[in-house]
């Protein structure tokens, strides 16, 4: 029979193994259960790395080690779409962050950006404030990368906090944090950078009325542009941020000039996916009306744009999955009531919905559908409309499954359709919109933009 003392050490280790099956992890040491965990993050594995963090979470020791693994946990909870908890993650890690000697603002930093992406801007000033404020005193000494210099977390913490007060329409806020970056960047040389920067000060200072100052930054942006060497047209990533420069000064153009000159550029070898998927996608908005001033209250275009009559209301909803998919079918099920919610409480509830179980007598169906055969561009989804006399009639929005994505993802894509099949043809050239004309910069949350030019297609509709 065993002792007591012998029992104190079996059971502990039972416990340990009967999780290990339970989670499908053969190893049991925290530094070995964290590296699991990380290996199905990067794996987009979110429910395993759910499983892996929650008994990490147990074993971890009270203090700084318990709030790295409830961001790293809320982080995974983000990717799977349950966003409350998350948030509560977050915050509770951010308490024990604050707890005397608590020098690692990762938990804060991670809410900020948790917030930006849910287009919930009020929330993340006062964090980017916060941290600003601990950076520029020393208190904070790592953000996300511990090895990253002071410089570099002044500069970072600027940015979303200027990014947070624009798209609030805080600009009387957002002009200084702007110069302010303007002068820091010019001593750090990323063009590209100072590019967006200039760009985007002349858009606020052009609706503050300072016109002869936002004539001046929108000259200095296209100065930056002309100058751009080759080297820096080195990827897609630093393409898309000189596209959206473009914009903001109102030179679409511009944008298409640089992405014929990416494609010669990179002439000898085979572009990849997300690259065809960005050049065509300037090319389609260099010849819209739908671009136009980012900071604008609306990005509402009267010939792009028609609504449904409230006659038809509420609108017929169907939803189906195809045969032989597998990837999304119970994300999608979720994600299409929800959206429709949000869009319709944007719309101070002119938008109205039911769902039905025949797509014959539905005005808009919503297919969850396989990538069509040759579709070399692997877009996200194609929605189809039909309009008569300014009135639409009929919707069709296919999302094609991806299961490499995740919910965020999937719920981004559905709400960006959804918008077209209510009407909103036109697209975005703000980045923190759901409409915006490009899928990689898309929130998985309605901004105050996508909420105005909404309510504005509607308010005459009684």
């Amino acid at each position: 029979m065993l002792t007591q003392a012998a029992w104190s050490f079996v059971l502990p280790a039972m416990a340990v193994l009967l999780t290990g099956l339970l989670t499908g992890c053969s190893v049991f040491h925290p530094r070995q259960l964290e590296a699991e965990a990380q290996k199905a993050v990067n794996a987009h594995a979110y429910h395993r790395a759910d499983r892996l963090y929650r008994r990490l979470l147990d074993m971890s020791k009270p203090g700084s080690e318990r709030a790295q693994t409830m961001t790293k946990l809320a982080g995974v909870c983000d990717q799977e779409g349950k966003f409350l908890e998350s948030e509560s993650l977050y915050k509770q890690a951010i308490g024990i962050d604050r707890q005397p000697g608590g020098t690692s603002f990762e938990a804060s930093y991670r809410l900020g950006r948790f917030y930006m992406d849910q287009a919930r801007y009020e929330d993340a000033i006062p964090l980017w404030e916060e941290l600003l404020v601990a950076v520029d005193s020393g208190t904070a000494t790592t953000l996300v990368k511990p090895d990253t210099s002071y410089g570099e977390r002044q500069l970072d913490c600027l940015r979303n906090l200027g990014s947070a007060y624009y798209n609030a329409g805080k600009l009387e806020s957002a002009a200084p944090i702007y110069h302010t970056l303007i002068e820091l960047q010019k001593t750090h040389g990323d063009s590209t950078e100072l590019a967006e920067l200039e760009s985007t000060h002349g858009t606020i200072a052009s609706r503050l009325g300072r016109i002869g100052e936002a004539e001046q930054a929108r000259r200095r942006a296209e100065a930056v542009l002309t100058r751009l060497s080759d080297s820096e047209l080195s990827n897609v990533q630093e393409l898309h941020r000189l596209v959206q420069c473009c914009m903001n000064i109102g030179c679409p153009d511009a944008a298409e000039s640089l992405a014929k000159r990416y494609v010669n550029t990179n002439s000898k070898r085979m572009l990849s996916v997300d690259e065809q998927i960005l050049v065509a996608s300037v090319h389609r908005l260099s010849t819209e009306q739908s671009h136009g001033d980012p900071l604008a209250m609306d990005y509402f275009v009267s010939p792009c744009c028609c609504s449904w009559s409230q006659d038809r209301m509420p609108l017929r909803v169907f939803v189906e999955e195809e045969p032989g998919v597998r990837a999304f079918r119970k994300s999608f099920r979720r994600a299409v009531p929800e959206c429709f919610a949000d869009w319709s409480i944007a719309s101070d509830l002119r938008v109205r919905y039911t769902f039905v179980n025949d797509p014959r007598k539905a005005d808009i169906v919503c297919t969850l559908t396989r990538y069509p055969a040759g579709d070399a561009l692997h877009q996200a989804a194609i929605t189809g409309v039909r309009c008569h006399h300014d009135q639409m009639s009929f919707a069709h929005v296919k999302v094609f499954a991806n299961p490499g994505k995740t919910f965020a993802y999937l719920r981004a894509v559905c709400l960006h359709e959804i918008g077209h099949a209510l009407g909103i043809n036109s697209h975005s050239s703000n980045a923190y919109d759901v409409m915006y004309y490009f899928g990689s910069g898309r929130s998985c949350a309605l901004s105050p933009r996508d909420k105005a030019t909404i309510r504005k297609l509607y308010q005459d509709e009684t």
